[in-house]
């Protein structure tokens, strides 16, 4: 499955060691750890680990910052230029510093001793601890050995387990997989394009001889799965063969209208009554049941799905990060008070694709510094509604109401009291909504 020749395809720039070594070991270690039981579990890991270490290139942590970055990366830390002296283009004492003290770092220089290291870029002392175990390596007596392309990807799957991923790679929340290994959602825009090259290069063919299940359909028949829910009115992401926590939603509602178990997922049954509800054009639906079908077989493909087809890679990206910014409870709010006709959808549709997909995916932000942008040009030019959206995505990019209060004052000497007054009023009124959603999502045991 993972050949030398779709490695170098898929890791371009990584060097011929290492590939060579990821090749020879793939199939005993990846399945070793399970994930080469499913399809998201390998598409997953490869995309991730594609991120994390650029390639497969990058397998320690640079931390020879200049003040600015310093600055953009830990603005708790070194608010200004003065606080940055000393740590600047220091990488052992920048180390010691952001890192000594916390994630099990107990002695003086650990913070440099297990700074980021390997494909996933495990980093603390415990962190080493647990991955080594794992892994059958002493890391914390020599954290060099995750150095060594002999022993990145056993150390990577050791910390894919040591987290817990594949069951989230299993509910096909890729999200939720990047917050596991990040602890938030910094580079998705990178990981998702990963995710895409992963999914065009590495193949996935039903187990031969055995009994189809929804772990064996490709991701054509997912997307078409996913297209007939879409045209059903079941659903309304992204057509991308990620079958995951809304996907699941809408087939659950779906097989509960049909007189079927709402269990969430793909079985013949409920793949046979998908067929029935989009019509007799739906091949690729039908490619996905048991029936014999070979495994290289290319599906037909259904008229909602070649709807689909005809959507941008701009558009489903765009999609994709607006509902990362905004989050599943406002996206669906929005789709039902404001884009609730097909008027509006036309012009979500646009928006998603020419400002979420174009200039939110730009490199050299990050998406919490262009949350950050947007309440200030919004209190600038007195957009109030834009603002309270703009402040959700902030929070959940990471800002605090701290931080964002002292923006907006900040911003006062400059546009005036009167708008940063209402940007206050605006922003008081978001966070206390946004509490009191939280509260009862907690209430709710969600």
């Amino acid at each position: 499955m993972l050949t030398l020749p779709i490695l170098k395809k898929l890791y371009e720039t990584a060097e011929d060691e290492t590939l060579s070594v990821f090749a020879e070991q793939a199939e005993a270690v990846l399945g070793e750890f399970g994930i080469l039981a499913a399809r998201e579990r390998l598409h997953f890991f490869l995309a991730q680990i594609g991120h994390e270490s650029g390639g497969l290139k990058i397998r320690c942590e640079n931390m020879n910052y200049s003040p600015e970055r310093l600055m953009q990366v830990w603005p708790r830390r070194f608010p200004d230029l003065a606080s940055t002296n000393g740590f600047a283009r220091a990488p052992e004492a920048l180390a010691n510093n952001v890192y000594g003290g916390r994630m099990g770092n107990d002695a003086p220089g650990d913070g440099w001793k297990y700074r980021g290291r390997g494909f996933i870029q495990i980093t603390g002392k415990d962190g080493y601890r647990q991955v080594g175990e794992r892994a059958g390596l002493d890391l914390v007596a020599d954290p060099d050995q995750a150095l060594d392309p002999r022993n990145c990807l056993r150390i990577a799957c050791a910390f894919w387990d040591w987290k817990r991923i594949n069951p989230l790679c299993d509910a096909g929340d890729f999200t939720a997989v990047t917050r596991r290994i990040n602890g938030g959602t910094v580079g998705m825009q990178d990981r998702f394009a990963w995710l895409t090259k992963v999914q065009a290069l590495v193949p996935w063919a039903p187990r031969p001889g055995a009994r189809r299940t929804e772990a064996d359909l490709s991701l054509d028949e997912i997307k078409a799965a996913q297209a007939c829910l879409k045209g059903c009115g079941f659903y309304e992401g992204s057509i991308d063969g990620i079958f995951g926590r809304n996907s699941r939603g809408g087939l659950k509602q779906f097989q509960a209208e049909n007189g079927l178990p709402a269990t969430g997922r793909l079985d013949p049954q409920t793949l046979e009554k998908l067929k029935a509800a989009a019509g007799e054009g739906a091949a690729a639906v039908s490619a996905a049941t048991p029936a014999p079908a070979p495994a290289t077989a290319m599906p037909a493909t259904a008229p909602a799905a070649s709807a689909a087809a005809g959507e941008s890679e701009m558009l489903r990206r765009g999609r994709e990060i607006r509902r990362e910014l905004m989050g599943d409870a406002l996206v669906a709010r929005m789709a039902k008070n404001t884009y609730d006709s097909p008027l509006m959808r036309k012009f979500g549709d646009y928006a998603s694709e020419a400002v979420f997909g174009l200039l939110w995916t730009r490199p050299g932000l990050d998406l919490k510094t262009k949350t950050l942008i947007c309440v200030v040009s919004d209190t600038a030019t007195a957009r109030w509604p834009e603002l309270a959206i703009h402040l959700r995505m902030a929070r959940r990019q990471g800002w605090t109401e701290d931080e964002l209060a002292e923006t907006l004052l900040h911003l006062s000497g400059y546009v005036g009291l009167p708008p940063v007054r209402e940007g206050m009023i605006v922003a008081r009124e978001t966070f206390e909504a946004m509490a009191a959603e939280e509260g009862g999502a907690q209430g709710d045991g969600t």
